[in-house]
């Protein structure tokens, strides 16, 4: 059946032989690369995940100083707000003889003794109109 000859057992032995040099010139090799790449990748993902985790906590401080810039601002809106409309306010309520502008003086004001256009004092009803913010002439 099967005879057992010399080919037999030299083929047998250089099988042993190529897996032994195989072993030592390729698979140690080829073991300890891949060991190295899953080192490294589990490492990529610890960092990226690691990156994930501080860029929702930047996001979340960036959202809260915004959020704190915005009311601030609104703030300040609120503010300028309020005191225009109280100078507006006081610029209604300001007395008729003391307007800030000196282009609405009124005869009190100049002592009646400027002279406007063609002769007429610089109080004229004119210039009491323009006071008085109804700005038409009559």
């Amino acid at each position: 059946m099967i005879n057992i000859n010399a080919t037999i057992l030299l083929t047998i032995l250089n099988f042993i032989l190529l897996v032994i040099v195989l072993r030592l010139i390729l698979f140690r090799p080829l073991v300890k690369f891949l060991d190295e790449r899953s080192r490294t990748i589990a490492e990529s993902l610890k960092q990226a995940e690691e990156n994930q985790r501080r860029s929702g906590e930047m996001n979340a401080e960036k959202d809260a100083v915004i959020a704190e810039a915005r009311r601030k601002a609104s703030d300040i809106i609120e503010k300028a707000t309020a005191g225009a409309h109280e100078e507006s306010h006081e610029s209604f309520v300001r007395p008729r003889g003391n307007p800030v502008d000196p282009r609405f003086r009124t005869e009190g004001d100049c002592g009646g003794d400027r002279q406007g256009e063609a002769g007429t004092p610089a109080g004229s009803r004119r210039d009491h109109t323009i006071a008085r913010g109804k700005g038409a002439q009559t």
